[in-house]
């Protein structure tokens, strides 16, 4: 029978009024199907899975068979990851929509670039951070080089600054603000952490770039820079998209490493090679954090 479950009720409906007899049975039926209802979706899914293994597994059959006559049949290992807007997307969008005067076009460039240079003194702040006091000789010296580009950059960008925010904009007085650039809690209190010699003047990693959305709402209103606010939001919008994907990335080489290399057992060391990688994943990815903090 189509219901198998009547094959065990039917016997002990023998003795019945046939009005009782169809009642029992016909509720023994709808029970049946009801049953069969709710399970129905995990059995269909149990099914697409298999079909759809099935079919990855035909597909790389016939790939490997083709790759050496046809190279473009390997393109269906290429990951299909759906990406939000980077920060140069938007940046294009902005400079396509912007008008054809050549300074509203350079200021987006402006505000991008210092964007990135926010950027890098958070990077430059942690990698100090991590080094430490005890750091070598080598690594000041690779410290004190990124400090000087730092240093020449961010100069060439506060010069630009009075060009863009108007005439009343003094570098001088309006840089000074030492302003954290994450939320750590080290980002003006780490005096006796970083190392000393060529990076006693460490203050291009504290300086106060003049964006428009760091000025007041106030000094926005009078100067009418608010539009300018906007464009730097939208370029921040792309920033976080950016340093989510590498967060992701990141997080998904940390899994695979779990997965992988790293040995579970009761042993609570941690200085073996896979463990050293995972500590590696894991500075990158306080970078990213602290980065998306600070373009949010």
């Amino acid at each position: 029978m189509f219901w198998s479950i009547l094959n065990i009720i039917s016997p002990s409906a023998w003795g019945m009024s046939f009005p009782h007899q169809q009642e029992l049975l016909d509720y023994q039926m709808n029970n049946s199907n009801f049953q069969k209802m709710i399970r129905m979706a995990g059995s269909l899914k149990r099914k697409l899975r298999a079909a759809m293994r099935n079919g990855w597994l035909k597909q790389e059959m016939a790939v490997m068979c083709d790759h050496s006559v046809d190279p473009k049949a390997m393109d269906v290992f290429d990951v299909c990851m759906a990406k939000a807007p980077s920060v140069k997307t938007i940046e294009i969008s902005l400079l396509a929509w912007e008008p054809a005067a050549e300074g509203c076009r350079r200021l987006v460039t402006w505000i991008a670039r210092g964007l990135l240079l926010e950027q890098t003194q958070i990077m430059l702040r942690m990698d100090l951070k991590e080094a430490g006091p005890q750091c070598t000789e080598r690594q000041l010296l690779l410290f004190a080089l990124r400090h000087n580009r730092l240093s020449g950059e961010i100069a060439s960008f506060l010069a630009d600054a009075p060009s863009y925010l108007g005439p009343g904009y003094d570098t001088d007085s309006d840089e000074g603000g030492s302003q954290p650039l994450d939320e750590d809690g080290w980002d003006g209190r780490l005096d006796g952490e970083l190392p000393v010699g060529p990076l006693d003047g460490r203050a291009t990693e504290s300086i106060h770039l003049p964006l428009p959305l760091a000025l007041s709402v106030q000094r926005c209103q009078d100067d009418s820079l608010e539009w300018l606010a906007e464009q730097e939001m939208q370029l921040r919008m792309g920033q976080a998209n950016n340093t989510l994907h590498e967060l992701c990335l990141a997080l998904a080489d940390k899994a695979m490493l779990f997965r992988t290399n790293v040995r579970h057992s009761s042993s609570q060391a941690t200085s073996s090679r896979a463990w050293g990688q995972v500590t590696a994943i894991n500075v990158a990815v306080n970078k990213f954090t602290n980065i998306y903090r600070a373009s949010r």
